[in-house]
């Protein structure tokens, strides 16, 4: 039974990983990328070493399988923060042309990605 538990754990943590590359191809920019690279290695790498954990059974190897899972969550999210902030303070700037904006030819968005009113929107001002 353990070993089911284990086997569909490690599963459901392979399907995030796949799930995860697969928008990582879809995201537009640096930093939306970093987050999801980020979200990808957290979720599948602890629902993998759980599913690990429960297979071995509780023996010294599944001391060295929680040992890992403790550096990943700790060390994972602080060296994604340290790349995003590393970049927004080098001036890397988020680019607004994303998928989104070029899906999307609205009139009332300019170059940078802004909302742009014109006079004639607001309607007679007087």
């Amino acid at each position: 039974m353990n070993i089911l538990i284990g086997q569909i754990l490690i599963g459901i943590g392979l399907v995030f990983i796949t799930i995860g590359t697969f928008s990582l191809l879809r995201l537009g920019d640096f930093y939306t990328r970093i987050l999801i690279t980020s979200k990808i290695d957290s979720m599948g790498l602890i629902t993998v070493i759980f599913g690990a954990m429960i297979i071995s059974g509780w023996t010294f190897f599944t001391a060295k399988l929680a040992f890992i899972l403790l550096f990943e969550m700790i060390t994972a999210p602080i060296g994604a923060h340290a790349v995003a902030r590393s970049a927004y303070r080098s001036g890397y700037q988020i680019i607004n042309h994303t998928r989104l904006f070029t899906r999307r030819r609205d009139s009332n968005i300019d170059a940078e990605g802004h909302i742009v009113q014109r006079v004639e929107d607001f309607g007679d001002l007087t």
